[in-house]
């Protein structure tokens, strides 16, 4: 069985076998290999679990940093203890952004949409609606920055 180590786009964390590509740091949240709680800081960090050979270990100290962005993305994540969600029209949601349809989180691609789960990964692909709203997960932070131009990875 392994380790509590994916976090879903709830904000969750669960375990699952499959690996990811990113490793999210939320300060120290373990007692031993348990997870005592879901954040220690207001940084959120995500790093890349793999760069040039280099290899993140699994059991990492926080990192410094970008705290001004890091208080905002807090607040933008979290209403009190549960997921921070919000609405947006379907033709402003760019792509790289997870949504929330059929109770399900759906990573947008431009036209088409991917279910995703802790137990399978990505799903197949399915139609996006063109009208109408849809609640969204990705901060609104994080989605200004995809709008002006940065390109958020995923493992397909």
């Amino acid at each position: 069985m392994p380790e509590r180590n994916r976090v879903t786009p709830y904000g969750e964390i669960v375990a699952s076998s499959l690996r990811g590509e990113w490793m999210g740091n939320r300060g120290c949240i373990h007692r031993g290999h348990d997870i005592a709680r879901h954040w220690a800081t207001k940084r959120w960090i995500t790093c890349a679990l793999e760069f040039k050979g280099w290899v993140a270990p699994k059991w990492v100290r926080g990192l410094v940093g970008a705290d001004a962005i890091d208080a905002q993305l807090h607040i933008e994540r979290l209403d009190g203890k549960q997921k921070r969600t919000h609405a947006m029209a379907w033709r402003e949601v760019p792509a790289g952004v997870y949504v929330e349809l059929d109770r399900t989180p759906h990573l947008v691609l431009g036209d088409c949409l991917r279910p995703w789960s802790a137990a399978h990964g990505y799903g197949d692909l399915r139609a996006r609606p063109k009208a109408g709203d849809v609640v969204v997960l990705t901060p609104p932070l994080s989605i200004r920055a995809i709008v002006h131009g940065y390109v958020p990875g995923w493992v397909s």
